[in-house]
């Protein structure tokens, strides 16, 4: 899967419902603001219900995380999948760092901000899921247009 910024289709959008977090911690490795920057996945025919979120620093200025999320239930992610992989399953499920990115030691403490403050909002993860289905649309325009 290939997945692309939501800005890129929908920037104004973007600009007013990207979630950012400010963290302060004094005893703890993060501190400061952090952008949760939106992609999805661009295959047209896709239905993988999931988001990942390139977390940028805004002190460092660069990504410090990238976290998958699928907010669909274990026997979703099975059926699409095709297979009942625990190890796959697990990591589209939920929230979980992204394998294939390169990630910063403050990845692992990001992840549970994500999992244990973020995610908690459930008027966020309605927010995503509509984010999804306009993006999905999109492409399948464009598709249609081809």
């Amino acid at each position: 899967m290939h997945f692309e910024l939501f800005e890129k289709y929908f920037p104004e959008i973007a600009e007013r419902e990207t979630r950012e977090i400010i963290i302060n911690r004094p005893s703890g490795t993060l501190s400061g603001g952090y952008g949760l920057l939106e992609m999805y996945c661009i295959d047209p025919e896709c239905d993988c219900r999931r988001v990942m979120f390139s977390i940028v620093s805004e002190k460092a200025e660069s990504t410090v995380a990238v976290i998958g999320y699928g907010w669909e239930n274990k026997a979703f992610y099975e059926k699409w999948y095709g297979e009942k992989d625990n190890s796959v399953i697990n990591a589209l499920q939920g929230p979980s760092l992204n394998s294939a990115s390169k990630q910063t030691k403050y990845a692992p403490e990001l992840l549970e901000v994500i999992k244990n403050v973020v995610l908690k909002d459930s008027d966020y993860v309605q927010r995503l899921k509509k984010h999804y289905k306009i993006f999905k649309r999109e492409l399948k325009n464009q598709k249609g247009r081809d």
